[in-house]
């Protein structure tokens, strides 16, 4: 899955990073991963929609992301 992550990242021209998976005692770790999604959409959209990827049900849709973009504001620190 991290290959082909990498192939999406690099087809797109945005940076390859992995998804840091939130974990409860850290407070930021939510935020980290939301903006993480969010630079690498473009990337996630092409992996996600692949039918051959067989990763059809992580895809996320127009209103999905757009839930995320308001998270990543309100729970971004000044």
């Amino acid at each position: 899955l991290r290959d082909l992550l990498y192939v999406s990242c690099r087809n797109k021209g945005v940076p390859l990073k992995i998804i840091p998976r939130p974990v409860k005692t850290r407070w930021n770790s939510t935020i980290l991963a939301i903006e993480v999604m969010l630079e690498i959409q473009p990337a996630l959209d092409t992996l996600t929609r692949n039918a051959k990827n067989k990763l059809e049900a992580l895809n996320l849709g127009e209103s999905e992301w757009k839930v995320l973009q308001n998270l990543a504001e309100v729970l971004a620190v000044s």
